[in-house]
């Protein structure tokens, strides 16, 4: 073998394993470094407002990164563990009352009787397994869990919000040459990057700010209208609300109609009343009103794929996971997007053509 190609591959092997073993290094910090950079793209308007009004990138940044931490993490970790004390308490019950609550018992009752009336063996009906409280009881389960996981650990907290806020701001402060410098980079050719670059930005404002913040924000409202009007637990059904809020033609409705059924048939129809009415016009409104503004000219992501990249990534990350599977889909669409337009310009025939004749 050639002395030129045997030290290229021993230097691709390096690379390969110095690549590896940086992973592995900063795997540890993976949630703190993503979500920096999601934040970075989100709120790099708010850093050039304040660096238009203080003409410093470095004082800058630190104002930003002071006002999104009391306006919005602080907030969100507060909400969180008080949603991580509920579910325990929620958990704790269904366990003491072997899997059965109320609710639940009464809506196995009604399937079984709908079963009844759809059954050909009228001596024998054939009752399929629906469990709703066993069901309630794993998802709370897997939820403590995984939320344990995160609240447990003074450490790891600590650790990865300092990772967070450092990355966070530096890539506010500096972001723009990091990217220039990750271009350079790229075997790829410039322009395709920027492309890339600029798309990711796009998408991810989009995903994030037209659907996440705006369901975040729902559920919100609707754990704040239900703490208002008496229901019980109103931070985790705001977090399931949360959820909802990106279900197409669903919504915060799957949490706030059972809520006034719920103090309906509790005597409290003033309550119910006023519920049914912040849920109107406090919550139902967000999305006509906000959504213009977060969104305006960022490219359109269908809803139903960002509901599943949001179960997906709870499912296969974690908690976290409702931020990163949009984000991972926010990549996927800019790629998608980019590659798209290569093709309509033959691009890409002439990238697989040079591939196969070198030279």
């Amino acid at each position: 073998m050639p002395q030129s190609k045997l030290g290229t591959y021993f230097f691709f092997a390096l690379l390969l394993g110095m690549l590896w073993l940086s992973f592995s290094i900063l795997k540890p910090f993976a949630y703190g470094l993503v979500l920096a950079t999601v934040f970075a793209v989100i709120f790099q308007g708010l850093y050039k407002r304040v660096l238009g009004l203080l003409r410093g990138r470095s004082i800058s940044a630190f104002i930003t990164v002071i006002i999104v931490l009391i306006t919005i993490l602080v907030p969100i970790v507060l909400f969180g563990m008080q949603v991580f004390h509920e579910t325990e308490g929620i958990y704790s019950y269904i366990v003491e009352n072997g899997g059965r609550l109320g609710f639940t018992d009464r809506i196995e009752t009604f399937i079984h009787r709908v079963q009844d009336y759809t059954t050909f063996d009228e001596q024998q009906p054939d009752y399929f397994s629906f469990d709703l409280g066993g069901y309630i009881e794993k998802g709370l389960n897997w939820l403590l869990q995984n939320l344990g996981s995160i609240f447990s650990s003074f450490a790891f907290i600590g650790v990865n919000i300092f990772v967070f806020l450092l990355t966070f701001y530096y890539l506010l402060k500096d972001g723009s040459e990091m990217r220039r410098r990750m271009i350079s980079l790229s075997p790829l050719n410039d322009k395709y990057d920027e492309g890339i670059s600029s798309k990711m930005e796009l998408a991810i404002n989009s995903v994030i700010k037209g659907s996440i913040v705006i369901a975040v924000i729902q559920g919100f409202l609707t754990g704040f209208g239900l703490f208002i009007f008496g229901v019980p637990n109103p931070a985790f059904w705001g977090s399931i609300a949360a959820m909802a809020a990106l279900i197409p033609g669903v919504g915060t409705a799957l949490v706030s109609i059972p809520a006034i059924i719920y103090l309906l048939a509790t005597g409290h129809g003033l309550s119910a009343l006023g519920l049914g009415i912040w849920a109107i016009i406090a919550v139902g409104l967000v999305d006509n009103i906000l959504f213009p503004k977060l969104v305006q000219r960022n490219v359109r992501i269908h809803s139903l794929f960002i509901l599943l990249f949001v179960f997906g990534g709870l499912t296969f990350f974690g908690p976290m996971g409702f931020l990163l599977g949009p984000v991972i889909l926010s990549l996927l669409a800019a790629l998608l997007d980019v590659y798209i337009l290569l093709v309509e310009k033959g691009e890409i025939h002439k990238i697989t053509s040079s591939a196969e004749h070198p030279g």
